[in-house]
């Protein structure tokens, strides 16, 4: 939505160290923005506090920290693309997008369909 890059980091299974050192690698990148996801309020604010004491205040303003649900809301929140044909030329051909005009209820549906998916995507496989 609204031409933002976010990179999320779900946290499950690896260490604090190595949730530090992607959210590092996402920044170094050029990423304005990431996310760390977490099933775990008490792990999600252990990692909070690490990223901030490695990160300098600049750095770590740029890090949000969400559970999965809040994930979700705060991206729910963000301004919708305005649909619009775009004709660009990529090694001499001529590439036309176009993006469909939907409904809100399509939307909707679009968005539970993803959000379904990356639910299912962070559960723990046993």
């Amino acid at each position: 939505r609204s031409g933002q890059v976010i990179a999320c980091e779900i946290s499950v299974t690896t260490t604090i160290d190595h949730e530090v050192g992607n959210v590092v690698k996402c920044l170094k990148a050029g990423v304005q923005k990431v996310a760390v996801i977490c099933l775990d309020e008490e792990r999600l604010q252990k990692i909070a506090a690490a990223i901030s004491g490695s990160l300098g205040s600049e750095a770590a303003a740029r890090v949000s920290y969400y559970l999965p649900d809040q994930f979700i809301a705060d991206l729910k929140t963000l301004p919708l693309p305005v649909a619009k044909d775009s004709v660009t030329t990529r090694q001499g051909y001529k590439v036309k997008r176009s993006a469909p005009k939907l409904t809100l209820d399509e939307q909707r549906q679009r968005e539970d369909i993803a959000n379904r998916a990356m639910a299912e995507a962070m559960r723990p496989r046993r």
